[in-house]
């Protein structure tokens, strides 16, 4: 007859073991670490998709400067970095400009006395904008829908033409 001992397990006398080895505790949270921070992983991706709202960017030939939802991106470090609606002018006045950037996308502007209007450097006026040029407008900081700086037909070194990133 087997005696009853306080200190004996039904596993126990059936060659069970009540505590795992070390080693083996040690692999099982090493594998819930790693399923855990993949599955982390992953659902940071969902979430960041789901926030995204920008366009993969059409870059210009130089590889250097492109477009990315009409705003005109330039290159980091001593490069010149210019930022602002980027597009073509499809009717323009005293008082308003409208552009269309490369994803066909209009915006109009109101043109105001507060307005500064540049081509190639010099002080220009509405006068100087024709329907086709390229243009940059910067949004006034208190009323998006102001004008507060056109560029007509920006030049930037290498970069390429208006045409050319279209085509790109």
């Amino acid at each position: 007859m087997t005696e009853y001992s306080p200190s004996t397990s039904t596993n126990q006398k059936h060659g069970q073991s009540k505590n795992l080895p070390k080693s083996a505790k040690i692999a099982i949270l090493s594998v819930v670490g790693v399923v855990s921070l993949g599955l982390s992983f992953l659902g940071g991706i969902q979430f960041q998709k789901g926030k995204s709202t920008l366009t993969t960017a059409t870059v210009g030939q130089s590889g250097q400067y492109g477009t990315m939802n009409g705003q005109m991106m330039g290159p980091g470090g001593n490069g010149v970095r210019m930022r602002g609606n980027f597009g073509e002018v499809t009717a323009v006045s005293s008082t308003s400009i409208t552009y269309k950037n490369s994803n066909d996308e209009s915006k109009t502007f109101t043109i105001n006395s507060d307005t500064k209007i540049t081509n190639d450097g010099a002080t220009a006026t509405t006068d100087d904008i024709a329907v086709g040029d390229t243009v940059i407008i910067s949004e006034n900081t208190s009323d998006a829908s102001v004008a507060a700086r056109i560029v007509i037909n920006p030049t930037m070194g290498n970069a390429p033409t208006n045409a050319q990133i279209n085509t790109n």
